[in-house]
Order: C-alpha cells, then structure tokens, then sequence
C-alpha cells in the first residue's frame, strides 16, 4: 500500500501521509517477524518520503535502525538529500552531503558493495565540483574493481585534471 500511495503522480499530502503510515506499518511488522529484506524496504520508503516531505530531522533518524547494507543506502539517500536541497547558500548542504556518502563508501567497500562505492564517491566529485575544488582528490582514492563474468573493469576514482 505504501508503494501505491508513494508512487501517484502527485504527491499531494494526503496521499504522503498515507504512504507514511503504510510504511511504518511494514516495517513494524517487518521488525516482528524479522523480516530484513521488508525492513530495508520499509526504511528506504521512509526515506524517500521524508525526502518529499522535506524532513531532514525524521531522515536522519533512520540509519540507526537498518542493516548495514540499508544503512549504506541510507547515507547515500541522505548524501542526494542534502546535495538537491533547496537553500539559498548551498555550501554546508554540500559538505553535509559529503559526510553522508563518504560514510555510505566507507560501509560499502567493508561490505564490498562496489557499485554503492562507485555512487557514493560519484557524489562526492559532485559536490567539490560545485565547491569549487575540482583539483581536491577524494577522500575515496582506491581502485574499485568490478567483474561481470569475464568481463573486468577498474575504475580510479579522481577528481584530478
């Protein structure tokens, strides 16, 4: 039901109040069965919605009660929150933003969920860029290997000239 209100056209506030209590519904039942695929589920609607809402406070709150792996998803939720805001100076939106995906890269690359890394340090480019400091390297410097089959590729991650 949440994905059904969530998912409508317009996201009228009626209908996000809805998704939200559905949501909140899962996931008890989720935390009652322990049910950890319906928990990442639940959490990461929780998440979008607050982000539709515009309720940093109730974001925030979130990572502490997911897995790591949703946690990782969180942060980088988080971390595209931040960096789509709406503020006149978007200079500590930025650097928050920063904080979340450097904390989704760092629980990704010890769970070694590659492609998590990869949009986490994406991000991160992102955000010097608007902070104006392309030169600044990332905090994130390694080699991310990813392998699909036969196939093998490296990506450096730089924000170097």
């Amino acid at each position: 039901m949440c994905n059904l209100y969530h998912n409508l056209p317009y996201k009228n506030p009626a209908d996000l109040v809805l998704a939200e209590r559905y949501a909140k519904q899962a996931l008890a039942e989720s935390i009652n069965i322990d049910d950890q695929s319906g928990m990442s589920e639940a959490l990461l609607l929780l998440g979008q919605l607050y982000y539709f809402k515009d309720d940093i406070e109730r974001f925030k709150q979130l990572p502490s009660k997911a897995n790591d792996s949703t946690k990782a998803k969180l942060f980088l939720q988080l971390s595209f929150y931040m960096w789509g805001r709406d503020a006149k100076d978007k200079t500590q939106d930025y650097l928050k933003s920063n904080d979340y995906a450097r904390q989704a890269v760092a629980i990704s690359d010890r769970l070694g969920l590659k492609e998590l890394s990869l949009m986490g340090a994406r991000n991160i480019a992102i955000n010097n860029l608007y902070l104006k400091k392309p030169t600044r390297k990332l905090q994130y410097s390694g080699s991310l290997k990813y392998t699909s089959g036969q196939d093998t590729k490296n990506y450096i991650i730089s924000t170097t000239r």
